[in-house]
């Protein structure tokens, strides 16, 4: 395994983490909010060892201002999916996740919010019954992340879409915090004679701009 690609071991041990919560059961439907490197991972991790029994195709919910919650809800007969996780944890994205979700469902809070303090809408989430997950990371999932990259790299290396030199971290930061030219991880290239060596720009895991907690 190169260095370049081991760098996706880090996002797919917090999503190896998540899936315990999401428990994806067969027949049921999924919401994957946010496409970094963490949603990417729920969506190509599905039927990867390791993550439960396959379910339906997780529904990719696209730009934030496509009004996701209204499409699913169409899409599903107004029934809303099974389970929904949040992989963005921005731009109002946990509250999509609540409307988009069936009553008893589940919501899965993978990504970390820049705000200290998340507005959330209680009454669907209240109304519906539903269970709310928070995610901590990767909780130790880091060899079994390891493992599975190893056994399934063409399946996850196209997480890794873009590569820069260490002279243009800037532009890198840059790039994913806006998200720009549909960047998902963000790898950092330091030159050192004639070998590189790789590294993942700093919170580019596709789910904050600011360090973990």
């Amino acid at each position: 395994m190169s260095a370049r690609d081991a760098t996706i071991i880090e996002p797919l041990a917090v999503v190896l983490h998540s899936m315990q919560f999401v428990a994806l059961r067969p027949a049921e439907t999924a919401a994957v909010f946010g496409a970094g490197p963490i949603g990417l991972g729920h969506r190509a991790g599905r039927r990867a060892p390791r993550t439960g029994a396959p379910g339906r195709r997780p529904r990719g919910s696209g730009p934030l201002r496509h009004r996701p919650p209204h499409e699913i809800l169409r899409d599903t007969g107004c029934r809303g999916v099974d389970v929904a996780i949040d992989c963005a944890a921005t731009g109002g994205s946990t509250n999509h996740c609540l409307r988009a979700t069936r009553n008893a469902g589940r919501v899965v809070v993978t990504g970390i919010p820049v705000e200290v303090q998340v507005p959330l809408e209680f009454s669907p989430m209240r109304r519906k019954e539903l269970v709310v997950y928070t995610v901590r990371r990767s909780n130790h999932e880091t060899e079994a992340a390891r493992e599975m990259l190893a056994g399934n790299l063409p399946r996850f290396a196209a997480i890794i879409t873009h590569t820069r030199p260490l002279e243009r971290i800037a532009e890198a930061f840059h790039q994913v915090e806006h998200r720009a030219d549909s960047v998902g991880k963000l790898v950092i290239s330091e030159q050192d004679g004639a070998r590189a060596k790789l590294a993942p720009a700093p919170y580019s895991s596709g789910t904050s701009s600011r360090p973990p907690n």
